[in-house]
């Protein structure tokens, strides 16, 4: 017959068990700050919750208003959109507590504050390498690129430009305060015919001046390779970008990679992204474009073959 163990024996064994229990349980937990519960905000909080519902991960969403903004203990905090990105890096909590900012442009993502914990960003600008073998497999004739910067876009236009002048491409470039001096810009860089290169920056490129800029280009017979779907579908002939529901992606593979303790750049562009052709455009000018599907391979090929 077996002894029964001793009563501190007992308790010191159930006390490691709950222990034991307490640690596989304890799921990482995100919270994710949202701008608004419509639109791109909503697609990209719905993609990431549909590629993190096969993990242990525990999701806890807020929008940025929420007054309860603060009490919310997590291992992560995810924000979407440039608001809830700045009211989370302005919160006095989750100081110890990582911080992804996703769907903003990298001129809005906030700037590091001393004290802080690991902030990173996945920005929505595309590398500015990308733009330039998306320019060489669609219009391989193409000599000549045009960039127009503004306040906040300075920084990821001289990359382009760099990254176009190492491919043997001229750029004509002009900058901008206000948008005033929008047209007489698009005429410097279109003295002659070249590809109109966007980059987001609300000072120059807004729902205002979109329909200008599409006229101006289209009767200089100088293409527009835009930053957006709807770019694409108001008249510019090409558009590399990433939807929400990518964004949503690229999101839950670093928030995987934070968990795993996998290092992730400070800010790093979208590893996911889209092709757009306008075809009634190429056919106005006269040009013979390969499909965005055919595009998309291919870009993608180049990406994963470089070194």
């Amino acid at each position: 017959m077996q002894r029964a163990l001793p009563a501190w024996l007992r308790l010191l064994v159930f006390s490691g068990m709950l222990a034991i229990s307490s640690v596989v349980s304890a799921a990482p937990r995100v919270l994710i700050i949202t701008q608004a519960f419509e639109g791109p905000h909503a697609e990209t909080l719905a993609a990431l919750r549909h590629a993190l519902a096969g993990t242990e991960v525990e999701l806890k969403v807020q929008l940025a208003s929420a007054p309860s903004l603060q009490h919310e203990p997590a291992s992560i905090v995810v924000t979407i959109g440039s608001e809830a990105a700045a009211l989370a890096a302005a919160s006095p909590s989750h100081t110890d507590t990582p911080i992804l900012h996703t769907l903003l442009p990298a001129s809005a993502v906030p700037a590091p504050t001393e004290g802080r914990a690991q902030t990173i960003a996945i920005v929505l600008d595309q590398p500015a390498t990308r733009l330039v073998t998306l320019l060489r497999l669609a219009l391989p004739q193409t000599q000549t690129i045009a960039l127009i910067a503004g306040p906040s876009s300075e920084l990821a236009v001289d990359r382009v430009r760099a990254a176009a002048q190492d491919a043997g491409l001229k750029v004509r470039q002009s900058h901008i305060d206000n948008s005033d001096a929008l047209f007489p810009a698009l005429q410097h860089v279109l003295v002659e015919p070249a590809v109109l290169v966007t980059i987001p920056d609300a000072v120059v490129f807004n729902r205002y001046t979109v329909q200008n800029i599409l006229l101006t280009t289209f009767r200089r017979r100088s293409p527009v390779l835009g930053f957006s779907a709807a770019y694409v579908r108001a008249g510019a002939l090409l558009g590399l970008y990433s939807t929400p529901t990518q964004v949503g992606e690229d999101a839950a593979d670093a928030v995987l990679d934070l968990i795993a303790g996998r290092p992730r750049p400070a800010l790093s562009p979208p590893q996911r992204f889209e092709v757009g052709v306008n075809n009634t455009v190429a056919r106005a000018l006269g040009l013979e474009l390969p499909t965005a599907e055919s595009l998309m391979r291919e870009l993608r090929r180049v990406e994963a073959s470089a070194p």
